[in-house]
Protein backbone atom coordinates (compact mmCIF):
# COMPACT_ATOMS: atom_id res chain seq x y z
CA UNK A 1 0.00 0.00 0.00
CA UNK A 2 1.14 3.52 -0.79
CA UNK A 3 2.72 5.05 2.36
CA UNK A 4 0.80 8.32 1.97
CA UNK A 5 -2.48 6.44 1.48
CA UNK A 6 -1.84 4.39 4.63
CA UNK A 7 -1.18 7.55 6.65
CA UNK A 8 -4.30 9.24 5.25
CA UNK A 9 -6.46 6.23 6.17
CA UNK A 10 -5.12 6.39 9.73
CA UNK A 11 -5.98 10.09 10.05
CA UNK A 12 -9.27 10.20 8.13
CA UNK A 13 -11.89 7.49 8.69
CA UNK A 14 -15.04 6.82 6.68
CA UNK A 15 -17.72 9.30 7.76
CA UNK A 16 -15.27 12.00 8.92
CA UNK A 17 -15.98 15.52 7.72
CA UNK A 18 -13.15 17.53 6.17
CA UNK A 19 -12.29 20.66 4.26
CA UNK A 20 -10.30 19.81 1.13
CA UNK A 21 -6.55 20.42 1.21
CA UNK A 22 -6.77 22.59 -1.91
CA UNK A 23 -9.02 25.13 -0.20
CA UNK A 24 -11.15 25.37 -3.35
CA UNK A 25 -14.32 24.10 -1.65
CA UNK A 26 -15.44 25.90 1.49
CA UNK A 27 -18.11 23.47 2.68
CA UNK A 28 -17.27 20.25 4.53
CA UNK A 29 -17.18 16.96 2.65
CA UNK A 30 -17.57 13.45 4.04
CA UNK A 31 -14.93 10.75 3.66
CA UNK A 32 -16.25 7.75 1.75
CA UNK A 33 -13.23 5.94 0.26
CA UNK A 34 -9.65 7.22 0.08
CA UNK A 35 -7.66 6.45 -3.07
CA UNK A 36 -4.46 7.52 -4.79
CA UNK A 37 -5.19 10.14 -7.45
CA UNK A 38 -4.98 8.76 -10.99
CA UNK A 39 -3.27 11.95 -12.21
CA UNK A 40 -1.00 12.66 -9.24
CA UNK A 41 0.45 9.62 -7.42
CA UNK A 42 1.60 11.85 -4.54
CA UNK A 43 -1.99 12.95 -3.85
CA UNK A 44 -4.71 11.14 -1.89
CA UNK A 45 -8.29 11.97 -2.77
CA UNK A 46 -11.73 11.05 -1.51
CA UNK A 47 -13.69 8.93 -4.00
CA UNK A 48 -16.60 11.40 -3.95
CA UNK A 49 -14.38 14.47 -4.32
CA UNK A 50 -11.93 16.46 -2.27
CA UNK A 51 -8.21 16.22 -1.67
CA UNK A 52 -7.10 14.68 1.62
CA UNK A 53 -3.36 15.26 1.21
CA UNK A 54 -1.00 16.37 -1.51
CA UNK A 55 2.77 16.29 -1.51
CA UNK A 56 4.95 18.56 -3.65
CA UNK A 57 8.23 17.58 -5.30
CA UNK A 58 10.14 18.73 -2.19
CA UNK A 59 8.10 16.42 0.05
CA UNK A 60 6.04 19.22 1.67
CA UNK A 61 2.60 17.88 2.56
CA UNK A 62 -0.64 19.84 2.63
CA UNK A 63 -3.41 18.08 4.55
CA UNK A 64 -7.17 18.55 4.58
CA UNK A 65 -8.66 20.00 7.75
CA UNK A 66 -10.87 17.74 9.86
CA UNK A 67 -14.21 19.26 10.83
CA UNK A 68 -15.72 18.25 14.16
CA UNK A 69 -19.35 17.20 14.08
Amino acid sequence: MNKLLKEAKEKFKKGDLFLTATGNIKSPMMVSLLIVSENYPNTIVNENGGVIVTEDEDGKQTWATKVTK
